[in-house]
């Protein structure tokens, strides 16, 4: 209480008397203050707040609706005059002409005689409750972080979030006006001093949370830190942490109590956490249970988003779990030899002949680069090389990228020239006076067309991939070589190597070429 009497009788001796106890370069701009209340939430796509006018320079005075960039971010900022308080509503948004709506903001206020804006800015002051800390480079900044304004509109309750900044430096500290504030724990501080990164140190995170906010203040804060290290420690394909996790939120507070509140997405911040949460889970493909619903059920109630995503995931997931025909395991593995024999499976998969097979370069004599070789032919592919021309040169291209999920891996082609597909049938496709009786062996020549096979593509005709530990030309030049071993033809076919990808400079090779010559 003595905190918001303060801020009133501030405010009233700086607007009203113009008198105030700090000296204009002590007190910081209020547009300082936006930009760096939008860094130190991380940019979000909407957010609101109170300043107070007696601890900022008020340099956005008779701005109402207007274009603020912050780090090549643009916001659409709606700034209104709330005695005692300065309010900023701001929303990410491309930059647009808004001297129309400015006008019109303006307009508005003045036919009304500030007075909704008084209201306004009593109600932030009476209803505010909590605080968090944000630096400057001038002093420090304390914000609220989860606030809560009960007013009755047409006898619906309505649930609406504000906040309130205050600016200080040690003297305020001192006087007394801030307090137990150099007690508060950052949600950071809770995963980042952590050595031994595990499931276990975890929870124990999670405990020290809950037991240190009763009222669990800032959960949303806590539960958007903790989703981006769950992956460093572990845990990110955990149910039970996930659980445990979303428990952190407080039960009941967020339930829609009628048909409006739930209409009009009750509480939507908190209910956007839970949704990420969930998103969170269906990418690492954790499927809730019905525990897990049941603890959303608790917290946001049965008519919320949360809860209407995590039934459908309930329903889907497991029906899509295996339904791709080309399946990957989820914990890849480690070594690059395993990933290269898995990415040249997936890459062969169209062909279920194809052999894969691992050559070590230290087999041949005259290999420069010893690394292993990952390679994928199929007896199609060997058969196609025989029936090629001789004089027709082949190309070594690559590297080109295939992702296994969030690991990539290079890999090299060995391709021909594509193949021209047949004519289209001539004459007419629905004239019946020319049908031939197929039954009794009547058909016409241009019936009979052969069928291009996977390999032979629009662009090119396929012979076969290879991935190597280096990626270099001397361990191509020793796949060409093993090749060759297996396909006697090869070794009377001119190769080319394409520097570049998909398409560059080329160098010949010859077949008793001990290595690349540069062009």
């Amino acid at each position: 209480m003595s905190k918001r009497w303060w801020i009133l009788k501030e405010g009233l001796w700086t607007q009203v008397l113009r008198r105030s106890q700090f000296t204009n370069s002590q007190l910081p701009k209020s547009s300082a203050v936006l930009a760096q209340q939008l860094r130190s939430r991380n940019f979000p796509h909407w957010t609101a707040w109170y300043v107070p006018y007696c601890l900022v320079k008020n340099d956005l005075w008779g701005q109402s609706h207007f274009n603020f960039q912050v780090d090549g971010r643009n916001y659409h900022v709606l700034r209104t005059g709330a005695f005692p308080f300065i309010k900023f509503h701001c929303s990410l948004r491309p930059i647009q002409d808004l001297t129309a709506e400015d006008y019109f903001y303006r307009t508005l206020k003045v036919l009304n005689l500030g007075i909704p804006t008084l209201a306004y800015g009593l109600a932030g002051l009476i209803y505010a409750r909590h605080e968090e800390v944000v630096e400057l480079s001038c002093g420090r900044l304390i914000m609220p972080q989860r606030q809560l304004i009960r007013t009755l509109v047409q006898t619906t309750r309505r649930h609406l979030s504000t906040s309130w900044t205050l600016y200080y430096d040690d003297k305020n500290v001192e006087r007394g006006l801030i307090k137990d504030h150099q007690t508060e724990m950052s949600t950071k501080d809770f995963f980042a001093q952590v050595e031994n990164k595990n499931k276990e140190n975890f929870k124990n995170a999670l405990d020290l949370y809950k037991m240190g906010s009763t009222k669990r203040r800032g959960s949303m804060e806590f539960i958007k830190a903790a989703l981006t290290q769950m992956k460093a420690y572990g845990v990110h394909r955990d149910l039970e942490t996930y659980r445990a996790l979303l428990d952190v939120m407080p039960k009941g507070k967020y339930i829609a109590r009628n048909k409006i509140q739930a209409e009009y997405s009750h509480y939507p911040k908190q209910q956007d956490c839970g949704l990420d949460v969930l998103i969170q889970m269906g990418r690492n493909q954790v499927q809730p249970d019905y525990e897990f619903c049941h603890l959303i059920l608790n917290i946001f109630g049965q008519k919320s988003k949360p809860y209407r995503l995590a039934c459908r995931m309930m329903f889907w997931m497991p029906k899509l779990k295996n339904l791709s025909p080309y399946p990957l395991p989820f914990d890849l593995p480690k070594d690059s030899l395993e990933l290269a024999k898995l990415a040249i499976k997936q890459i062969t998969t169209p062909d279920i002949h194809t052999e894969v097979k691992v050559y070590q370069a230290e087999g041949l004599e005259e290999s420069i680069d010893k690394t292993w070789i990952v390679s994928g032919q199929s007896p199609l592919q060997r058969d196609m090389i025989k029936k090629l021309p001789k004089t027709k040169a082949l190309y070594v291209e690559g590297a080109f990228r295939v992702w296994l999920r969030d690991v990539q891996v290079n890999y090299f082609i060995l391709r021909g020239d594509a193949i021209p597909r047949p004519p289209a049938p001539q004459g007419d496709i629905d004239d019946v006076s020319q049908l031939k009786n197929w039954y009794y062996g009547e058909h016409s020549p241009s019936d009979l067309v052969r069928i291009p096979n996977v390999h032979e593509q629009d662009d090119a005709t396929l012979l076969g991939c290879c991935a190597t530990g280096s990626s270099s030309k001397d361990s191509l030049l020793s796949w060409i070589r093993f090749l060759q071993q297996e396909n006697p033809d090869l070794e009377d076919i001119p190769i080319l190597f394409t520097l570049s990808s998909p398409l560059g400079p080329v160098i010949p090779i010859d077949s008793d070429q001990k290595g690349v010559r540069k062009s």
